[in-house]
């Protein structure tokens, strides 16, 4: 037992501390749900100070809003509104709900000298098609167990499939895929101005993320790798595509060579400047 001048030395200290872990766990709080907090706020304020009437206007006037902001700006709606409350409440009701049991069940945890120490949860990201979730390891964890259990954990949060990523020492990200974003072709994008083609970032279609997928064309090399069937020959016809204004305007200039007697490049001929589908050889 410490003497009791010793304890009246350190009280401040410990009030100090703990005044400091309180703010850090409600600046988590109000990081990780604002649009909650603030709704919960405001209906509090206007239910304690003016009354249930002008809750109900209150609630009345924000779902009005809402619904106006959706009907007359759907894209900026989808963009500002819907991730976020899509974000805070997969965060609450499917990994931190569930988190605790989950990493039990998954023989993530460590037990020492009877105090379990658990994987934290971290930054939550819901995009729809995927949701990514950041995670501290337990110290002496390694990414490999994780790996070794990530079938169990996308069923776990009911996902299709689990990747894990190290993002830095100690720190993961899970990707739990729900949906692919690529099982629908996407439509042909309209040609644009020849001055418009930029050979440093051609245009040929869309990640899994939903961005342009851009090609480097100046001073580099590009490897297409796939089985057959993957659609290896769909890509040369995107470039070609992309680069159509410039070639009309002479600006680019398409050579092909194809050994497998025009099976990919056959059909480019018209739009080439020259071409060659056989390796000169008699067999």
């Amino acid at each position: 037992m410490l003497p009791g001048w010793v304890k009246l030395v350190l009280s401040p200290v410990a009030a100090l501390i703990l005044l400091c872990w309180l703010v850090f766990q409600l600046g988590r709080i109000v990081y990780r749900y604002p649009l909650s907090l603030a709704l919960l706020i405001a209906a509090w304020w206007s239910y304690s100070d003016l009354g249930p009437w002008w809750f109900a206007a209150f609630l009345a006037v924000l779902l009005g809003l809402l619904a106006l902001w959706w009907w007359r700006a759907r894209p900026s709606f989808e963009r500002f509104v819907v991730p976020r409350v899509r974000t805070e409440c997969r965060r609450l009701f499917v990994y931190a709900w569930e988190w605790r049991s989950v990493m039990r069940l998954s023989e993530l945890t460590k037990d020492k000298r009877g105090r379990e120490y658990r994987p934290t949860l971290g930054r939550v990201r819901a995009e729809g098609w995927r949701d990514l979730v950041r995670v501290r390891m337990v110290k002496g964890q390694a990414p490999e167990q994780w790996e070794l259990h990530a079938s169990g954990l996308a069923h776990a949060f009911n996902a299709e499939s689990c990747r894990v990523r190290v993002r830095k020492p100690g720190r993961l990200e899970l990707d739990f895929i729900h949906s692919d974003p690529l099982a629908r072709s996407i439509p042909v994008p309209e040609l644009v101005d020849e001055s418009a083609v930029d050979l440093r970032r051609v245009v040929i279609g869309r990640t899994e993320t939903g961005k342009p997928l851009r090609l480097q064309l100046l001073g580099t090399h590009v490897l297409t790798v796939g089985v057959s069937g993957a659609g290896k020959g769909s890509l040369l016809w995107s470039v070609a595509w992309a680069l159509a204004p410039a070639i009309k305007a002479g600006r680019v200039k398409l050579y092909g060579i194809d050994p497998k007697g025009g099976m990919d490049w056959g059909r480019h001929r018209r739009c080439s400047n020259g071409s060659s589908t056989t390796t000169g050889r008699t067999p």
